[in-house]
């Protein structure tokens, strides 16, 4: 239309400092059409470089390293706060891949926003938590805080993996991807097949346990199942997708489904799948007069409910959030120790053995948990840290564990220890008993709050009085 970028902050040095071949390759589309001003390509360039392409060799090498190396670090971290174990490759790859976007936004100063991200950060706040700290390697690259948007995508691809309750996990294994989804009866699909299509899938095969949903799907895994015999009768996707070429009907949708969304889902199920939506009794009476004929059954009344129960499922998400233990559920005034740790120089060990004592004083754990917690970080380094000052120790709920409780020891000396290459001074130890069901989130949430108001916290840190730390942690989570 003959309008033109004139004026741009960046230069050809910002781009190609960390790419390969994406200067090149816009001017050469850009020329096609008689475009070659210089901030225009420039434009262009960044704009690409802050959206995800996905399966594009766009970075250098020794960048691609790097990235990959925090991407590997958020997911350890992550690991060491959440308690969740993430053992695909793959999904460290994908998380990289979208971080080159995140590094390029917060470099350009290009900020992401969606209604969709303020549904995740109020939907899954502790998650977001989460996620926001085990990032810490990604802020120290960029140099500066990284955007509350930034972090609710990032906290997409975790959110897929964390459904407990089901475990899914399993939808994010790409093995074998293509021939399982083959025998799907609906197709879940999103830009990578990571994030936002898992989490459709957590959902959706929740609601409607009769129907076969595949497991996450990318754009390009979606085109070669396609190109292949299936069984597909529709398509749900986040992303947007070229119909011309689908002979399926598609339902476009956000990966944090809103009302609209679930009136636009389920208008096409009963449309493809009208035996799924009978009157509910009726379908109750049909299946259990067929379970009747080919089987004795000795109580029909369970039989209804559990039928029930499986056909139409509910989330008691009131039920959910009872079970979720506030931070003063899990700490007493008798939890809080100073300790004199001049005798045990700079070893981290021996402090987490004197809090794992007390708590296996108190029959909360056994000494098998201190020996898992040594364990895991032998295995994976130190990288249980809440804050440059203070180190998360806790292993998965097990035979080791007996009730949820948070000790924690406050130390006169700081320790230094090594994180990555960086050098870190603790102060302050906290050994978490979790909870088996993750119950102990709410209360992790709660510590993490006030470790991160730094004011409240130096405070407590400061104090000699064990007495006057609890209140001041009291008041603060009141």
């Amino acid at each position: 239309m003959g309008n033109m970028i004139v004026d741009i902050d960046i230069t050809d040095n910002d781009i190609q400092e960390s790419t390969v071949n994406v200067l090149s390759a816009v001017t050469d589309f850009t020329q096609r059409y008689g475009i070659g001003i210089k901030s225009e390509i420039l434009f262009f360039s960044e704009l690409i470089l802050c959206s995800q392409a996905d399966a594009v060799n766009y970075v250098t090498e020794s960048f691609k390293d790097k990235i990959l190396d925090v991407a590997q670090d958020i997911v350890n971290r992550y690991a060491s706060i959440s308690g969740i174990k993430i053992q695909s490759p793959k999904f460290v790859i994908a998380l990289s891949n979208h971080l080159y976007a995140s590094y390029f936004r917060s470099k350009f100063n290009f900020d992401f926003n969606s209604e969709a991200l303020s549904d995740v950060v109020h939907k899954f706040p502790e998650m977001v938590k989460f996620v926001q700290l085990s990032c810490s390697p990604l802020a120290k690259l960029f140099s500066k805080p990284i955007s509350i948007n930034e972090i609710a995508l990032i906290s997409l691809y975790f959110i897929s993996y964390d459904d407990l309750s089901d475990n899914i996990s399993h939808v994010l294994d790409r093995n074998d991807n293509i021939r399982d989804s083959l025998q799907s009866e609906v197709l879940l699909v999103c830009t990578s097949g990571v994030s936002s299509s898992a989490i459709l899938y957590s959902n959706l095969h929740k609601q409607y346990p009769l129907i076969t949903f595949s497991k996450s799907l990318s754009i390009d895994e979606l085109n070669k199942i396609l190109r292949i015999p299936n069984t597909a009768k529709l398509i749900i996707t986040t992303s947007p997708l070229n119909t011309k070429n689908i002979d399926l009907p598609v339902v476009q949708v956000k990966a944090m489904m809103d009302s609209e969304d679930h009136v636009k889902v389920e208008n096409q199920l009963r449309y493809y799948f009208p035996q799924l939506f009978i009157n509910r009794e009726k379908t109750l009476d049909n299946l259990i007069s067929i379970i009747q004929r080919n089987a004795q059954i000795k109580n029909i009344s369970n039989l209804r409910k559990d039928l029930d129960n499986y056909l139409y499922p509910t989330k008691d998400t009131v039920k959910r959030d009872k079970n979720k233990h506030n931070l003063m559920d899990l700490l007493n005034r008798s939890s809080i120790k100073i300790i004199d740790n001049l005798m045990n120089g700079t070893d981290l060990n021996p402090i987490i053995k004197e809090l794992s004592e007390e708590l296996e004083k108190k029959n909360i754990v056994t000494s098998g948990y201190c020996d898992d917690i040594l364990s895991l970080i032998d295995k994976y380094g130190p990288y249980m840290l809440l804050s440059s000052d203070t180190f998360l120790a806790h292993a998965a709920p097990s035979k080791h564990t007996r009730k949820m409780e948070i000790e924690i020891g406050i130390l006169k000396r700081p320790i230094k220890i090594s994180v990555n290459n960086i050098e870190e001074k603790i102060k302050c130890v906290i050994v978490l008993v979790p909870g088996f069901h993750h119950e102990h989130d709410k209360a992790l949430t709660q510590l993490i709050n006030i470790i991160t108001n730094r004011r409240l916290y130096d405070q407590i840190l400061s104090e000699t009085d064990t007495d006057k730390m609890y209140k001041l942690i009291k008041n603060s989570v009141q």
